[in-house]
């Protein structure tokens, strides 16, 4: 059975700015404030992009079939069993099987980040994410397609042996992993509903150029590793804080025409190496390392190239706009190394990843509206969505966003 993470991917793209949707280039004015409050729901983590892009549930991800060959593997008495049942009638113990355990897990991520954002002047501005996450999931241990019940029957008592260790197996695969989990010093697989302060993110951004027709900023995301660590005894805690990263980009906008805007950008997510607990597999089958395979090791995350590109059209409506976007994102393999000569490569099996998705927005701003004396306010609101539709080694992502900005 293989770790149960939820990685989601690139959730925390919390770069502050003007807070137009999408890819807005725009920068406050020199001396501007500008309060930001940002709601999300994180979903569709449940599914997976497995190594070859098929899209996959986590319950079906993380199924394992105990036949015989994976119970001797596991117990050395099954062993016994296998061997017993082929002596009684050939072939008997080779078809044994108890069924197939599931992990169904339902994932999902709410969060709220206030964010706080200052014109340095009128090229420069500099702001804050501040976010805090709601995790909850639902998980329950699953069984089925057990045949220890006709085995035992055509055994019918005739092997003694056989009778005690069927009543054994019988008993029930989902209580068996519970108990093993224990032993290596898991914590119990259990329903989870709590709130995590993430990351601080620390953002500059530098206008380039800004003319009527073409506008260029590069954006600098500095990730505080404020959240915490992910937990080696947690096998279902979200394993996406505490890292230290700096993320350069480069975004620009042209407008077409005054109702018609295209935007580009790229970015480079550099990972800063450092250290963390973690287990150590002795080879490939061992899917749950033991607690005396933790070793503090130095960790070298994979980085993430992203490129996309988006339009908004100015609607009929004052004040509003609509747009669609596509995003590529590429990470590389993270790297693991430690001084007791381990299997360090395992644990960068399958860490190399990319993700293909799509976004659409709405905005309404009032601050055209303001300078004209016909709002109260100078606020603009958004609404972002963007899913995952195709990748390899990401989770099926869909994020419902939210936002309201404030300037004075």
């Amino acid at each position: 059975m293989a770790k149960i993470h939820i990685m989601t991917f690139a959730v925390l793209m919390l770069i502050a700015g003007s807070a137009k949707a999408l890819d807005s280039a725009s920068l406050l004015p020199d001396g501007i404030r500008s309060p930001m409050f940002r709601y999300g729901i994180v979903s569709g983590v449940d599914e997976k992009f497995t190594s070859d892009g098929t899209l996959m549930t986590l319950t079906d991800y993380n199924a394992q079939e105990f036949d015989a060959e994976e119970l001797q593997a596991q117990d050395p008495r099954a062993a016994q069993l296998v061997t017993l049942l082929n002596s009684f009638q050939n072939g008997l113990g080779d078809s044994l099987n108890l069924g197939v355990l599931k992990i169904e897990s339902k994932p999902e991520i709410r969060y709220f980040a206030p964010v706080l954002a200052y014109g340095l002047t009128n090229k420069i501005t500099v702001a804050a994410a501040f976010p805090i996450f709601n995790y909850t999931n639902h998980i329950q241990l699953t069984e089925s397609g057990s045949n220890a019940a006709q085995i035992q029957a055509v055994v019918n008592g005739a092997i003694p042996e056989v009778d005690s260790a069927m009543v054994d197996l019988r008993a029930g695969v989902a209580a068996k992993v519970s108990q093993s989990l224990e032993q290596k010093g898991y914590k119990p697989l259990q329903n989870r509903d709590e709130q995590i302060a993430g990351d601080v993110q620390l953002v500059a951004l530098y206008n380039f150029k800004n003319s009527k027709d073409w506008v260029v900023t590069s954006k600098t995301t500095f990730n505080v590793p404020s959240g915490p660590k992910d937990d080696p005894d947690d096998l279902t805690d979200l394993n996406m804080f505490g890292e230290t990263a700096i993320e350069p980009s480069l975004v620009v906008n042209h407008n077409y025409d005054r109702n018609l805007q295209f935007a580009a950008k790229a970015q480079y997510r550099y990972t800063i190496p450092d250290q963390a607990v973690m287990r150590v597999p002795i080879d490939e089958n061992d899917g749950l390392p033991a607690a005396n395979r933790k070793e503090n090791l130095w960790r070298d995350l994979g980085n993430t190239i992203t490129v996309g590109g988006s339009f908004f059209y100015k609607m009929l409506i004052p004040g509003f706009r609509a747009g669609l976007g596509l995003e590529h994102i590429q990470r590389s393999q993270d790297t693991f190394s430690g001084g007791r000569g381990w299997r360090y490569d395992l644990l960068s099996k399958n860490t190399e990843s990319q993700a293909q998705r799509y976004r659409a927005g709405l905005e309404y701003s009032s601050t055209e509206s303001y300078l004209k004396g016909k709002a109260l306010l100078p606020l603009m609101v958004n609404y972002d969505f963007s899913e995952t539709f195709a990748g390899r080694n990401t989770e099926h992502r869909m994020l419902h966003e939210f936002s309201l900005t404030l300037f004075f």
